[in-house]
């Protein structure tokens, strides 16, 4: 990668800093990286695997890796996208992957196809370097007219990266996705994540991500509701320790009448951890008979733990149910108390009481089986926590 592009590449980094959507965000320090792109595929050892029986796909440093994949059934078409594709954007993330990104995959569903095994897709990154590795995929998921699929995106990695990921989603009339990701990245890694979703007539789709990876971390999500009766819901749980910093972004635009959007949100933030959570609900002038609610709940175990919440209303309709909410809190110290004389040591008393309050995000989590992964998950966290 000559210089020109570093520096241009930079650039746009830096230039984030004066924008209000990253006011809370500094990619300082991933700007001043020794980063390049052009990095060697990495060898892969074990697999893991979140979800029993699972359709496995596996995409190493942004490239899919078809001879460590699963055979698809029926109804599903996937294929690598072309090299000169790309989609007009605002978006500073994706002007950046569009101008050096790499084509990622597109995965189809067809039309009047229920598929019912869940789709694993995991994205390793990794690097042993002394340079940063970016990593900058773009990647498409189509699912058809009157089609369901559930999709579980696990990222992990090991070492020192960036990786910028754009996916874009595309929901028709009738169709159903479930789409829930754990990042859980190196802890000396930068996860930028951007998600475009829009949903057609009558088509839901359910996002829910788990945030534990990464040392800076962003999750943005644009949808966009653009059929009548159109559903969409945008939960998720972070967990940060040590100097972690995860922000999640979304901005929702009810274009049509009788739209539904729900957003949940829930942070665990310890020792230096902070958290950001920016939601922007907007309906547009025509949106009549719009349901939208949004809540941010973050729990602090730190006097130095942070949370910047910003939840936004903006509306254009009259005839209309939106609400929004943030609060902020520590553990109650009354019900501390009355753990600790039941006997249950002060770990162990601290874990129960994150545990519930997280559970009623998790709660929100639709096919069992990746409910039951992603509580696993959380539950490994708080033995971190504790030990």
């Amino acid at each position: 990668m000559s210089a020109t592009a570093i520096d241009s590449i930079r650039n746009s980094l830096d230039s984030l800093r004066g924008t209000e959507s990253w006011r809370y965000t500094n990619l300082k320090e991933l700007s001043a990286q020794n980063f390049v792109l052009d990095t060697p595929t990495p060898p892969v050892g074990h697999l893991p695997r979140l979800i029993d029986k699972s359709i496995r796909l596996v995409v190493v440093n942004g490239e899919l890796n078809m001879g460590l994949s699963d055979a698809l059934p029926p109804g599903i078409s996937l294929s690598t996208l072309p090299d000169d594709e790309e989609t007009a954007s605002d978006n500073a993330l994706a002007i950046l992957q569009n101008h050096y990104g790499q084509p990622g995959y597109r995965l189809t569903i067809n039309a009047r196809t229920v598929i019912e095994p869940i789709i694993e897709i995991i994205h390793i990154l990794s690097s042993d370097a002394d340079v940063i590795p970016m990593i900058m995929p773009r990647h498409v998921i189509n699912v058809a007219t009157q089609s369901q699929v559930n999709i579980v995106e696990h990222h992990y990695g090991k070492g020192r990266y960036a990786v910028n990921q754009r996916l874009s989603i595309m929901v028709a009339a009738g169709g159903r996705l479930g789409h829930y990701r754990l990042q859980d990245e190196s802890r000396d890694a930068w996860h930028l994540s951007l998600i475009e979703c829009q949903i057609d007539r009558d088509a839901v789709y359910d996002n829910f991500t788990l945030t534990t990876g990464a040392i800076l971390s962003r999750n943005e999500i644009h949808m966009d509701l653009s059929g009548v009766n159109a559903e969409g819901h945008l939960n998720g749980v972070y967990l940060l320790t040590g100097k972690q910093h995860a922000d999640t972004t979304s901005k929702i635009d009810h274009r049509v009448e009788h739209g539904r959007s729900n957003q949940t949100h829930k942070g665990v933030i310890a020792d230096h951890g902070k958290g950001v959570f920016q939601g922007k609900i907007h309906v547009h002038r025509h949106a009549q008979k719009t349901d939208g609610y949004q809540l941010s709940q973050a729990l602090l175990l730190s006097e130095h733990a942070e949370i910047n919440a910003k939840p936004e209303l903006e509306i254009y309709a009259d005839d209309v149910k939106c609400s929004h909410g943030a609060t902020v809190g520590q553990l109650d110290k009354n019900a501390l108390f009355y753990l600790r004389s039941r006997g249950i040591d002060a770990a162990a008393a601290r874990a129960l009481l994150v545990q519930s309050f997280i559970c009623g995000a998790l709660d929100l989590i639709g096919p069992e089986t990746v409910r039951d992964a992603f509580s696993q998950r959380v539950e490994q966290w708080l033995l971190s926590l504790t030990s």
